[in-house]
């Protein structure tokens, strides 16, 4: 996987739970670029617990601005609609509510 903010943070995650991780880069830094053909989105919620369980601390070490050489984060908060099935209402709305109890956000 690449070193963008996503390929890290689940080489992180998945090195922390015993995987052997071979993390690839082809920019001349890790972390300097877009994740791949998402333009460097970050979704904050997921209704798969998996992805949610990576989502929260993921977005939290991105947004720190120690973390970054400008002093601050790249990240901009953007709104989002979500078009979804109704029996997925409370899904969606449980991970919302880990994102914001651990980022103290709105998500």
């Amino acid at each position: 996987m690449g070193a963008g903010i996503t390929g890290a943070a689940v080489a992180h995650h998945l090195a922390r739970r015993g995987a052997a991780v071979l993390v690839l880069e082809q920019a001349p830094r890790p972390g300097t670029g877009a994740t791949g053909p998402s333009g460097g989105m970050v979704r904050a919620y997921d209704p798969d617990p998996d992805v949610a369980e990576l989502a929260a601390p993921s977005l939290a070490v991105y947004r720190r601005t120690e973390g970054w050489a400008s002093g601050r984060s790249p990240l901009h908060a953007a709104g989002a609609v979500t078009v979804a099935d109704p029996a997925q209402d409370a899904a969606l709305r449980e991970a919302a509510a880990r994102i914001n109890g651990t980022l103290g956000t709105s998500a």
